[in-house]
């Protein structure tokens, strides 16, 4: 039971560590691409950014008003030959200033999308920088645990090993203790204690070796 649960418990620190490292492998594929998108947006932005500087942004709305004036004008007003010459001569220079208002302004757009992007690009990365610390102080909480654990199994089986040993030298105290003290238990009646048998033992031990003398 015990070893089953030691092997869940294993089971489970590995799944989670897997887990962390999936986690941190997505994390960093992330971070890559979104570094690489910000880095070309940011070559864009500041491409832009020199092209439009100390320049005003266009005011294509006054020009579109302008130039449908100008045309509602020539059509419902009579006009001289000179004065339509006129007239349409400002409409064309209007329509070009239009145009041109209309593709600064797409510019003027595109760099405001770029800078949005960007600025959501540090948001994410910022928040994968957070999300890579907690997956590392997990990474690191879960090693420590590890370690730990494996310093009690250590323990554990240290301890087993020295409580066996114990028991082993006991047993073997014991079995000697028996050998040396059941020749005797058959001459002696059940009452003896082993106190008994030790006095007898050495006197007879001292009688041998008075004999020997």
């Amino acid at each position: 039971m015990e070893n089953e649960e030691s092997k869940n418990g294993t089971d489970e620190i590995k799944e989670r560590r897997q887990a962390l490292e999936s986690k941190r492998e997505a994390l960093l594929t992330r971070l890559k691409k979104i570094d690489a998108q910000a880095k070309y947006k940011s070559y864009e932005a500041k491409a832009l950014q020199t092209v439009l500087k100390g320049k005003p942004r266009p005011d294509a709305r006054s020009l579109r008003r302008k130039l449908e004036y100008l045309e509602f004008k020539i059509e419902t007003e009579a006009t001289t030959l000179q004065l339509e010459r006129q007239l349409m001569k400002e409409i064309k220079k209007t329509q070009k200033e239009l145009e041109e208002a209309f593709a600064g302004e797409k510019q003027f757009r595109k760099l405001s999308y770029l800078e949005s992007d960007l600025r959501e690009y540090e948001k994410e990365m910022n928040q994968i920088e957070r999300d890579l610390q907690d997956t590392h102080r997990e990474m690191s909480e879960l090693e420590k645990s590890n370690r730990e654990e494996a310093k009690r199994k250590a323990f554990e089986v240290h301890e087993k090993k020295r409580l066996e040993f114990r028991e082993k030298k006991r047993k073997e105290i014991h079995e000697e203790q028996k050998k040396e003290t059941d020749p005797f238990m058959a001459t002696l009646e059940p009452t003896v204690s082993l106190e008994d048998i030790c006095v007898i033992r050495k006197k007879i031990e001292k009688t041998e070796e008075g004999s020997e003398e």
